[in-house]
């Protein structure tokens, strides 16, 4: 093994787990092909100790009619 890929792998390796947060960055509402509102599925993740989210919705042609909307509803979690 090429010794600065065993350099690089033992680093990773002693990563401890409890450092790496959790998190999702594939998550939809139901402003496009998911099932739950932006709200829920924010809520969600606080009880599952997730601490980053992304909301990776689907932007079409048709998206500038909602997308503002959606922004907005988004930026507002947690006031």
């Amino acid at each position: 093994m090429n010794k600065s890929l065993k350099v690089i792998i033992d680093k990773i390796n002693s990563i401890s787990k409890d450092s790496i947060f959790s998190s999702d960055f594939h998550i939809h509402t139901n402003w496009t092909d998911g099932l739950n509102t932006v709200q829920e599925m924010h809520q969600s993740a606080i009880k599952k100790d997730i601490k980053a989210i992304l909301y990776s919705e689907h932007v079409r042609a048709k998206s500038k009619t909602w997308f503002s909307d959606f922004s907005k509803e988004v930026r507002n979690l947690g006031q």
